[in-house]
């Protein structure tokens, strides 16, 4: 069976593996958004909405790109290679963006702002390199026979 000759079973599942991963990331890596929440609350109520800022725009980031992923691997297995390929880049560049468009409208702090980025990013990557190294029991309709 290939990738797309799933059977009607598992057509609601079709294509949609990079979603599914990315929601169970965001469910595991709640701890770590407490963590630089409650540590940026300690400074101050500026890094903590900069804070709050910068984990929607990761979280947001990492949505899309998984719904870009999906849709673009639903039209091609190559459009889903270079989706891939191009998707880390793509999510540092829209973060950057949607960060500086949030600086124009709201004074942050810039000492929280680049911190918890970089802290959310990496351990968002973390979690979702241990997600597919550990194989979650639950993946296994993403595999083919």
């Amino acid at each position: 069976m290939g990738i797309t000759n799933y059977g009607s079973i598992q057509e609601s599942y079709l294509m949609k593996v990079e979603v599914v991963l990315v929601k169970r990331m965001i469910k595991r890596s709640i701890p770590l958004y407490l963590g630089v929440l409650i540590f940026s609350l300690i400074r101050s109520e500026e890094a903590f909405v900069t804070s709050l800022i910068a984990s929607f725009t990761v979280t947001f980031a990492f949505l899309l790109n998984a719904y870009m992923q999906s849709y673009a691997a639903s039209i091609s297995i190559n459009l889903f290679y270079v989706s891939a390929l191009f998707g880390f880049f793509l999510r540092i560049g829209m973060t950057i963006l949607i960060l500086l468009a949030f600086r124009v409208a709201y004074p942050m702090d810039l000492v929280i702002l680049p911190i918890s980025v970089i802290i959310l990013f990496i351990g968002m990557l973390a979690i979702e390199s241990f997600t597919l190294l550990k194989k979650d029991r639950d993946l296994d309709w993403i595999e083919t026979e």
